[in-house]
């Protein structure tokens, strides 16, 4: 994976294959959900995460595991299935008693941000 970061959201490229679940997304659009379900996520997905940051880079295991779990369970539900893999990840890491939760700062970042990139994109192709 690249380490560079983009300037802006709008200069991301398209996210990688499997960040978002096609399938998952296209119900809710269906559904007519995608307009209100994606703008709310996308509004307290930053405070969860760092929230989540904190509890992993303290070792906080039994709120890392909380945390990924609801954060997981949102996330699996509006297709964001490539943060949901991850979350996942660090749940059971989390809930093993695995001491270096830390590590997986670096990769919660670069998914939260294609995760980003993605549902603005669907975003802006449902309206």
């Amino acid at each position: 994976m690249s380490t560079s970061k983009p300037s802006s959201l709008t200069d991301s490229p398209a996210p990688a294959d499997g960040v978002v679940d096609p399938k998952a997304v296209s119900t809710l659009r269906m559904l007519g959900l995608v307009g209100r379900l994606f703008p709310a996520y996308l509004q307290v997905l930053p405070e969860q995460v760092q929230a989540l940051r904190s509890a992993l880079a303290d070792g906080n295991q039994g709120e890392a595991r909380r945390l990924a779990h609801r954060l997981r369970g949102s996330s699996a539900q509006l297709g964001a299935a490539g943060l949901a893999r991850l979350l996942s990840d660090v749940e059971s890491a989390a809930e093993a008693g695995e001491a270096s939760l830390a590590r997986f700062g670096a990769a919660l970042d670069e998914t939260v941000a294609a995760t980003v990139v993605a549902l603005k994109q669907e975003l802006d192709t449902s309206g």
